[in-house]
């Protein structure tokens, strides 16, 4: 029940501004919790950059050990060698799931932008506004719109970035017993800044892509059509007008984004230390309990850094146009003085929705989960205890037909 909760680090991933895609190192992939060790089953999961989704039955079966090594699962129901891919499926699905909201988020973020270019007429009123009108212009599916490039930047993201930790703890020869513990915070916390920019070099134009296919509108009076018809248009369009640099355009603003997000995170989980304000409560085994405080955090981490979003988003929308921000600087200086500051913060709504979604999503998936674990548990021990009875069952019927031979030889 405790590795559910490890789901929800998809909160930072798809809300915060990528927590989605979460095209930033996943937070606290690098604390001391999650640093990996000496490969082996140790207390029933096996030690990675990655936590194990179920960790519960990996000694369900198997012969009595030594109570600190468990074997590696090699049963019928080996759910702790299947659970990472399970966890990855489910941040898949959250944030298909949720795609229609993270349109909405990046429509009203960036229509200022849109007005200015002409695509857009008048401002959205709100997000059942945004919704409507979408909808109406173009069509219910069209709010997945920007959808695979994101799933697309999800999975880049989470290969280059446990690739890159797990590497960089090897290269460093990190030892976490014996570090001292500010000597490790820092070393982790640098470790992660570094894997943030290295991942982002390589993603972040899926990201760009996501952003201006999810903020090409179709008009109610279509005299516009779509300015971008896929993916690869979107790369062509951008690298004839900007060359590679329109690709990345924001991304600067966004890797100072991701540090913050991530230093927030751990010094939230280091002085504030949910998960002992949980014990305290005798709440730490409840998934609600689990899901509501990994929520809050994240939507605190999301609110405190979603100004620099709206800065990165704004200048993504630049590229192609005539008008461009000259930095990030300026982005928030011209933005500031012609739009306030509440401009900054437009579409943080849609974003904190965003999340309460997904926090509605785990909840009901791993009630589900638990069910489905229950359940083979408890057909794999029918199972065990249906063997044994037949396996006695053949062995009294085998000694009765000898001992009948037995006897009847003697009486011949």
């Amino acid at each position: 029940m405790h590795s559910i909760s490890a789901t929800l680090e998809v909160l930072y991933w798809h809300v915060g501004a990528k927590v989605g895609i979460f095209p930033t190192v996943k937070p606290g992939l690098l604390t001391d919790e999650n640093l990996p060790t000496a490969g082996g089953y140790v207390n029933g999961g096996l030690h990675s950059t990655l936590r194990t989704a179920y960790t519960g039955t990996a000694s369900y079966l198997a012969s009595p050990l030594p109570p600190v090594f468990v074997g590696a699962p090699t049963e019928k129901y080996n759910y702790a060698s299947v659970s990472p891919f399970l966890k990855e499926g489910v941040e898949a699905f959250c944030l298909t799931a949720v795609a229609p909201i993270q349109r909405v988020k990046l429509l009203i973020q960036c229509q200022d932008e849109m007005i200015k270019s002409g695509r857009l007429s008048k401002p959205y009123k709100g997000i059942v506004d945004c919704f409507a009108r979408t909808i109406s212009n173009e069509g219910f599916l069209s709010l997945w719109r920007g959808n695979i490039p994101n799933v697309i930047n999800f999975f880049s993201n989470k290969v280059i970035s446990v690739g890159l930790t797990t590497y960089l703890m090897t290269l460093s020869n990190y030892k976490k017993d014996k570090d001292a513990r500010w000597k490790s915070f820092f070393k982790s916390f640098a470790a992660g800044c570094f894997v943030v920019v290295a991942t982002q070099f390589v993603v972040y134009p899926l990201d760009y892509a996501r952003t201006r296919l999810a903020n090409d509108i179709k008009t109610s009076n279509k005299i516009e059509e779509r300015q971008f018809n896929g993916l690869m248009d979107v790369y062509r369009k951008t690298l004839r007008s900007d060359g590679i640099a329109g690709l990345y355009r924001g991304c600067p603003i966004f890797c100072v984004r991701s540090i913050l997000q991530q230093g927030l995170y751990v010094v939230m989980h280091a002085f504030f230390k949910p998960n002992v304000l949980l014990s305290l409560v005798r709440l730490q085994d409840n998934i609600l309990a689990r899901i509501v405080m990994d929520g809050g955090t994240a939507v605190c981490r999301n609110v405190a850094t979603y100004p620099l979003d709206t800065v990165d988003r704004r200048m993504m929308m630049t590229s192609g146009e005539v008008r461009k921000y000259r930095s990030s600087i300026h982005a928030f200086s011209e933005i500031i003085k012609n739009e306030g500051v509440e401009s900054l913060y437009k579409g943080a709504g849609a974003s904190i929705l965003q999340m309460l979604a997904i926090c509605a999503i785990l909840f009901v998936g791993s009630g589900a989960w638990k069910s489905y674990v229950s359940t083979k548990k408890n057909k794999s021990a029918a199972d065990g205890v249906s063997k044994k009875k037949n396996e006695s069952a053949g062995d009294y019927q085998s000694t009765s037909i000898i001992t009948t031979k037995w006897r009847s030889g003697r009486k011949d």
